[in-house]
């Protein structure tokens, strides 16, 4: 028995438009009301007003277009576009565009694998849960200036290189005084400030994924590893090795 009461809207020949088999069979497209209030909850990253929603929505019955003569196939390009919508509000909300765009690349393979729309809509309603969180774990980067947001998203794409003001600079078109300024002033932390403790956040999660001290300074462009030992202990207390070794 299926979990989900999911309806595709029907199909009464080639030669029907849809809209005659809407008014014939009284089935309609999904409202987009409830499609708005979803995506709204993702970008104001509120968990628990989208898990009302769902389950608001999954009591009645799910219509999915005419996308396939295969029901499995509709709802997977339904849940395509409703990924593409998703991650559309969740950048609105504060998550940085490129991390939006891999989760939702990460979906839609994940989607394509699946033969039940059951373990389809599951899984999608996971993943919109761990999207709405993304947006709250990123604060308030939606209210920043536009300068501010492009340092941020050049900072997060660059995070392995060098990033000297003068580069911040050329990219908002800004003087380096007024955007340092700028910066301090809506993020509360230096420019220098914010990249190093991005760049150790993102030292954890290499070394939790195996990687080794020397491999991980490499990385994250910071070429003395004694330099790299330094920073990561004035921000957590201890060495990248005792660090890696603490489990």
């Amino acid at each position: 028995m299926k979990k989900y009461d999911v309806k595709q809207l029907p199909d009464f020949g080639k030669n029907e438009k849809a809209i005659y088999c809407e008014r014939e069979s009284g089935t309609v497209h999904f409202p987009f009301k409830e499609e708005l209030e979803l995506c709204t909850a993702i970008k104001n990253g509120d968990r628990e007003k989208l898990e009302k929603q769902f389950e608001q929505t999954l009591r009645g019955e799910m219509v999915v277009g005419n996308l396939s003569s295969n029901r499995i196939n509709s709802v997977k390009y339904w849940a395509v576009t409703t990924v593409a919508n998703a991650v559309h509000y969740a950048i609105l909300g504060g998550v940085d565009e490129t991390d939006a765009y891999n989760f939702s690349d990460e979906c839609i393979r994940k989607i394509d694998s699946f033969k039940e729309y059951d373990e389809c809509i599951d899984y999608l309603m996971k993943r919109a849960l761990e999207l709405a969180d993304m947006v709250k774990s990123r604060g308030n980067n939606a209210a920043f200036s536009e300068p501010v947001k492009k340092c941020l998203h050049y900072i997060h794409l660059h995070l392995h290189e060098s990033i000297p003001l003068n580069v911040l600079a050329e990219e908002t078109g800004l003087s380096r005084p007024y955007l340092a300024s700028l910066f301090k002033k809506e993020t509360g932390s230096s420019i220098h400030e914010y990249i190093l403790d991005e760049k150790m956040k993102e030292a954890t999660a290499l070394l939790d994924e195996g990687k080794s001290c020397k491999e991980v300074s490499y990385v994250l462009g910071i070429c003395n590893q004694s330099h790299f030992g330094k920073i990561f202990r004035a921000k957590y207390g201890m060495t990248p090795e005792d660090y890696k070794n603490r489990k």
